[in-house]
């Protein structure tokens, strides 16, 4: 393709669009001087999720009674990708539980799709960061019976897991991070637990230097 593009575009009369849903790989194939394919992009169009606002006028057009969580699900659950959203509306599952039990389903394509970008976003390591998610999902949460279920120390796993995988908002303008954690209830947030988190992950990382720190708890009932 690379030789194909290099020795003919100049004279083809084409628009030639590649889509991906994988950013990070997108980048990579045109923006990594080792890819081959690197420089030779005219244009990078970058298609935007709904946001919640949408979300909440998709969801209310077809269920107007829609619950909080009904809406914290849908946002949760699509990311506000269209493709989501279509196969979410399309097989009528618009509350929380239909939802939860179409994308679970055995034949559901989100699992194939979820598990390939994890895949692509943990990189080598997959593997260790599927076994300790799957410790995680089936209840054990403690560091100790993670290690026992997977079978090798977790400690830098869980530390990336925890740092990088958060829910962090930066206002560059202002010069103010915003740091939240997610409880579908608001009684379950806790303030000093998110605290400790945060100072943490910026003593580690020396992110958002100079920068007036926010943290705060989210529920269904603040979208």
């Amino acid at each position: 393709m690379q030789a194909v593009w290099d020795l003919r575009h100049a004279r083809a009369r084409i628009a030639l669009v590649v889509c991906g849903s994988v950013h990070s790989l997108m980048n990579r194939l045109f923006r990594d001087r080792k890819e081959p394919l690197y420089g030779r992009q005219t244009d990078f169009l970058d298609l935007r999720p709904f946001g919640t606002e949408t979300l909440r006028s998709i969801l209310g057009s077809v269920r107007p009674r829609f619950k909080p969580e009904d809406l914290l699900a849908f946002w949760a659950l699509t990311g506000g990708v269209a493709k989501y959203v279509s196969l979410l509306a399309d097989d009528g599952a618009l509350s929380r539980e239909k939802m939860i039990d179409a994308v679970l389903s055995p034949f559901s394509p989100f699992v194939g799709e979820g598990r390939a970008a994890l895949a692509e976003e943990f990189g080598k390591d997959y593997g260790t960061y599927f076994s300790i998610l799957s410790a995680i999902a089936r209840g054990r949460t403690g560091r100790a019976r993670i290690e026992q279920t997977v079978g090798r120390e977790v400690g830098g796993y869980l530390t990336r897991l925890e740092t990088e995988y958060g829910l962090v908002a930066e206002n560059e303008l202002e010069e103010r991070a915003s740091f939240f954690e997610v409880k579908l209830s608001p009684s379950r947030f806790d303030p000093e637990a998110l605290r400790l988190r945060t100072d943490a992950f910026l003593r580690a990382t020396g992110a958002f230097s100079g920068y007036r720190i926010e943290r705060r708890g989210l529920s269904p009932l603040d979208m």
